[in-house]
């Protein structure tokens, strides 16, 4: 449980892979293999987002420690919708708990200050990983009879 989740950093790793192992190697004098090439880590980016996706619509959560729980449900599914901050009794928009949040420091720029990195995922960030995922394996599919 949580597994795709706490893979979720595969799902753009693996077209720059592709991308990496196409341009830097005699891959790329192979059409037939290097198309192959890329659709396969395409649809292995689109199986993690399958998981991920799966796994975010289940309520799956993962803690910053790792461990993951399904969580029953929320509290805005009994139909009270949460109070806006500031004015008292008027409702607003909240955005929904996240189900993964990772980050990391990537750049440390001296003292307390460092550039951090990470992704975060929610239902509709997972929503669109398995929209464009899908799209991308298709596109790539149609294009290696057409180029």
């Amino acid at each position: 449980m949580g597994v795709f989740l706490q893979f979720a950093w595969l799902i753009p790793l693996f077209p720059l892979l592709g991308f990496a192992i196409i341009t830097l190697t005699p891959v790329r004098v192979s059409k037939a293999l290097s198309g192959w090439l890329a659709i396969g880590l395409m649809v292995a980016a689109t199986v993690v987002a399958l998981g991920v996706g799966a796994e975010v619509f289940q309520g799956v959560h993962v803690a910053p420690d790792g461990t993951a729980a399904v969580m029953a449900g929320d509290a805005h599914a009994e139909g009270e919708a949460p109070a806006a901050e500031g004015e008292g009794g008027e409702h607003g928009f909240a955005f929904p708990e996240a189900n993964i949040v990772r980050t990391f420091r990537w750049a440390p720029a001296g003292g307390d200050a460092a550039f951090t990195m990470g992704y975060y995922s929610d239902p509709a960030v997972a929503a669109m990983l398995v929209m464009v995922t899908i799209a991308s394996t298709c596109i790539h599919l149609f294009s290696l009879g057409y180029m």
